[in-house]
């Protein structure tokens, strides 16, 4: 598992709930089931590296719903995993959550490509060949420029323990299903 810090404070994740819905949720209140009790859950489409599920979670809060995030992030996940869910009223998970749905796919699609790049094996490699070389066990070798899914690997068998590249920001979001069901 992963060491995994929340990036966006509440201030920012207030600030996207604002942008979005800056006088709450129109469309619960013009269908009058804004206080009609409700829960959503977030699954993955594919296999995916989740990312974002504590944002999400916390987005769901900021909104007046409660939410809890079932796959933390930096977890390698299968299609139909269960990501979150939160609960409460229609009003207040339709005002969090194509701003939760947004944030989970995008962060997700960049933390899929770059365990794509940066993988258990490859950081084993490293260190390795740190290792047979006769360096520092706290010393490390680092690559940048040009680093692909497709060619890591022959940088990490030349002695690269830490890869710099900016392919993963040009990954797609990844898809995810979303189940919204009113409570009876």
């Amino acid at each position: 598992m992963l060491f995994y810090m929340p990036t966006l404070n509440d201030s920012q994740l207030q600030a996207l709930l604002q942008d979005d819905a800056p006088y709450g949720d129109l469309t619960t209140h013009s269908l009058g089931i804004d206080a009609q009790a409700a829960h959503i859950a977030f699954h993955a489409r594919q296999a995916m590296t989740v990312c974002g599920t504590e944002e999400a979670c916390r987005l769901f809060e900021l909104a007046g719903a409660s939410a809890t995030p079932v796959t933390p992030s930096g977890t390698s996940v299968q299609a139909g995993d269960l990501l979150l869910r939160a609960c409460g009223t229609a009003t207040n998970l339709h005002r969090g959550w194509k701003i939760a749905q947004t944030l989970l796919e995008w962060a997700s699609g960049l933390s899929t490509a770059t365990a794509s790049v940066v993988t258990p094996e490859a950081v084993a490699a490293c260190r390795l060949a740190l290792a047979g070389n006769g360096l520092a066990a706290g010393a490390l070798i680092a690559a940048a420029g040009g680093i692909r899914a497709d060619n890591a690997a022959a940088y990490v068998r030349a002695g690269a323990e830490f890869l710099v590249t900016s392919s993963p920001y040009l990954a797609p979001p990844k898809d995810v299903q979303i189940v919204f069901k009113a409570e009876a």
